[in-house]
């Protein structure tokens, strides 16, 4: 069994019940953001595969938190890798209008330095494979603000909510004697948040064959 967290002090599906019910927050986001999408006539196949990939999230991590095995962890880090560079992908070349050139290098930028990360996995209690993805989401943020896009606010809302959240996920171990439920149930929940943020932003900056 893989023990990772503050809250698993046993064995068994129910080990880390707060971690694995606060993976709502990604349903009730894909939920939100369907909802919305249909109610503005904003659904398309680039959405949807999107929210897809969020369910995929939810699931992929209550399955993690709950089995917390190898196969689980997989289904855990699979959706959460395939959602960024959709999101990445889809935002540059729809919202930000980038050619294939300069957005194939700007993908590669990011699974390099996410690869790189991901190899130092003693630092920050595993969160350093994460920091590429706040770079760039900040990145992303900036431009859209400036360039006064649609909900000019939205990524760099996400992304000061991603800071917080990653701050949460770094310290649950270290917080285990003041907390021993840990901290690692806010990064789901702030991550619910930062999802339908960064979805909100994509919605509402395409249109129907953009």
């Amino acid at each position: 069994m893989i023990d990772l967290y503050c809250e698993r002090t046993v064995t068994g599906l129910w080990g880390e019940p707060l971690n694995t019910l606060s993976n709502i927050a990604f349903f009730i986001a894909a939920w939100t953001i369907w909802r919305q999408a249909r109610r503005n006539d904003r659904v398309d196949a680039s959405l949807g595969l999107l929210l897809v990939l969020l369910l995929a999230i939810g699931t992929g991590s209550t399955l993690f938190h709950m089995f917390a095995n190898a196969w689980s962890e997989w289904l855990d880090v699979i959706p959460i890798t395939l959602f960024q560079l959709a999101f990445i992908t889809l935002y540059l070349r729809r919202v930000a209008g980038l050619s294939l050139l300069p957005l194939s290098a700007l993908l590669a930028v990011f699974l390099s330095a996410s690869i790189a990360a991901s190899h130092y996995p003693q630092l920050i209690n595993g969160s350093a494979g994460y920091l590429p993805s706040l770079l760039f989401l900040s990145g992303m943020g900036i431009y859209h603000y400036r360039s006064r896009k649609n909900g000019p606010w939205l990524l760099l809302g996400a992304a000061a909510l991603f800071l917080v959240s990653l701050i949460l996920r770094s310290i649950d171990n270290a917080v285990c004697a003041a907390l021993p439920m840990g901290t690692h149930l806010f990064w789901h929940l702030f991550n619910g948040a930062v999802l339908y943020l960064t979805l909100r932003a994509h919605m509402d900056n395409t249109r129907h064959g953009d």
